[in-house]
């Protein structure tokens, strides 16, 4: 019998800052926390809405009922909630890049 766990997936990304030198790996378990989507941090909440994005975009396997619209209303969501989280424009810019994805989507 399969050990139950409360981890949902695991994340592996390569982040570099914009005017960094060097890249940084962040490896970490996803843990099912039971706590809703709304509790998690502003930035963790818009860090969401661009993996389902990419995750839609590549048509993954692992993206179930995840459409662009989700990504758009999560991060127009952490705008609202602090707007000057986005003080350079970059999250608004994903905003509308979502938007225009949608529109594209819904033509085919």
């Amino acid at each position: 019998m399969a050990k139950k766990t409360n981890e949902l997936g695991y994340l592996n990304i390569r982040y570099k800052a914009p005017k960094g030198g060097s890249s940084k790996l962040i490896n970490q378990p996803i843990i099912n926390a039971s706590r809703p989507l709304n509790k998690a941090s502003i930035d963790t909440q818009f860090a969401i809405a661009v993996a389902g994005f990419g995750q839609r975009l590549s048509q993954s396997d692992y993206i179930n009922d995840w459409h662009y619209s989700h990504s758009t209303k999560l991060a127009t969501s952490t705008l609202a909630q602090k707007p000057d989280s986005d003080k350079d424009g970059t999250r608004r810019n994903f905003v509308t890049l979502t938007e225009l994805a949608a529109a594209l989507d819904s033509k085919r």
